[in-house]
């Protein structure tokens, strides 16, 4: 399984990553929305899930997300959002149809469990 994690800040990709690989699951990265749609188009088969920033400059990751859904190549992708809390509510995110919610900080073991939902 491979998880695309998008995030501008590269302390976050970093321990996003440390995290989900020391689980086992296989990680790359993107700095920006724009990068990791560039890296979908030539890998959406590979990709199960991605966990994105909201606040990235540029493409924001609700922008990214409605990229993804209204591409039938990303269909069967899972999408984490994950935000400081003061940019979109979950209840606002979920509508758009954000599979997982996640507020800055977050407890490692909360991002293990909302990414073994999405994984079985």
């Amino acid at each position: 399984m491979l998880i695309l994690v998008v995030d501008d800040q590269e302390g976050m990709r970093r321990l996003v990553r440390m995290i989900v690989e020391g689980v086992g699951y296989a990680v790359e990265t993107c700095s920006s929305a724009e990068s990791a749609l560039e890296y979908l188009r030539g890998n959406s088969a590979a990709i199960h899930l991605v966990i994105s920033d909201y606040d990235m400059g540029g493409m924001t990751g609700m922008d990214f997300l409605r990229e993804i859904r209204n591409d039938p190549r990303f269909g069967g992708i899972r999408f984490i959002l994950m935000t400081g809390g003061y940019n979109v509510g979950e209840e606002e995110a979920l509508q758009q149809g954000v599979d997982g919610f996640l507020e800055k900080p977050f407890n490692p073991q909360a991002l293990l469990e909302m990414i073994s939902r999405f994984t079985r």
